[in-house]
């Protein structure tokens, strides 16, 4: 696929409904988060910065991960032409963040693309997983929600007093599902699904992170200066 123009250092905001984190991206096309960065340095993905507590990360827009995903399930053992690739963007045009929340996404007719001279692959078969997969991650934002008048803002699963990084943190220490929804009566499998899908995605903010591979500065060597004259 051609590489699509963007700009990684300009910083932006844009729709937190509307663009997705490298963890989410990396979630739906299920690939290493090093492999969605990579694509993003290498222009082959679309993304910009934007700022979220003072904190600057790479947002995906919605229509770029779709065109990306898909791409990633006919690659590496196809290569789309032009004309292909025209159909498929002309095809995930309709398919927006609303419909895929409703279910009506799964209803929109997708064009069937020619990846060869005899070779013909359904978008829609294509498109499916991926679907079901940015639909988990819009759930899990909607599950969780930041209340300055709950227990003094921390995550929460809607609806409950129930600290998310709390959830995960018992998760890892190997409670079982079964005993988190006994422990925790007002969760349900859904809503507890969509919390600890949101800790993987959002991991707890701790200590200042280090800086993102895009925005290291070169190191000087040594002898590369002058070295200051002793008094």
């Amino acid at each position: 696929m051609p590489k699509t123009a963007h700009n990684a250092g300009t910083r932006r905001r844009t729709s937190p409904a509307m663009a997705f984190s490298v963890k989410e991206v990396a979630y739906v096309v299920g690939a290493p988060e090093t492999r969605i960065q990579r694509a993003i340095d290498r222009s082959i993905l679309p993304a910009r910065l934007e700022t979220s507590g003072g904190r600057a990360r790479r947002a995906v827009a919605f229509p770029a991960l779709l065109t990306h995903a898909v791409m990633q399930s006919v690659a590496p053992s196809m290569k789309l032409t032009n004309a292909a690739q025209v159909t498929l963007l002309r095809s995930l045009a309709g398919v927006t963040p609303e419909a895929v929340k409703s279910g009506a996404a799964d209803d929109i007719d997708l064009e069937k693309i020619t990846v060869a001279p005899s070779t013909t692959m359904d978008v829609g078969e294509l498109l499916r997983p991926v679907l079901e997969a940015v639909r988990r991650v819009l759930g899990s934002r909607e599950t969780v929600v930041t209340d300055p008048e709950i227990r003094g803002g921390e995550p929460v699963v809607r609806g409950t007093r129930v600290p998310v990084y709390r959830l995960a943190d018992l998760r890892a220490q190997g409670v079982s599902n079964a005993a988190l929804l006994e422990d925790h009566p007002s969760l349900t499998s859904e809503s507890l699904a969509a919390a600890l899908l949101y800790t993987d995605l959002h991991p707890r903010v701790g200590r200042p992170a280090p800086p993102a591979p895009w925005r290291v500065k070169p190191r000087i060597s040594a002898g590369s200066g002058k070295a200051k004259a002793k008094k």
